[in-house]
């Protein structure tokens, strides 16, 4: 059984290293590069798109929030 589990670790490692050996051929040309820099900024749009919801969301709980508490000035915390 140690056997075979030993084999599917060095079956793992070994994919890993051709993955990790692609990854950084690919950056190594000028094309891949611009590939990833368009990505990051593709993924920077939507992660700021993303906050800025977020933003929009937590202001308008707080509105609500603001206009119970407003109605509701004798409830205690």
């Amino acid at each position: 059984m140690f056997n075979v589990l030993n084999a599917f670790a060095a079956g793992i490692m070994f994919s890993v290293g051709v993955c990790v050996g692609a990854f950084l051929c690919h950056l190594a040309s000028k094309k891949g590069r611009d590939e990833m820099k368009e990505q990051m900024l593709e993924y920077n749009k939507q992660v700021e798109s993303r906050l800025a919801q977020y933003v929009e969301n937590t202001a308008v709980m707080a509105a609500a929030a603001q206009r119970w508490m407003d109605k509701n000035p004798d409830y205690d915390d």
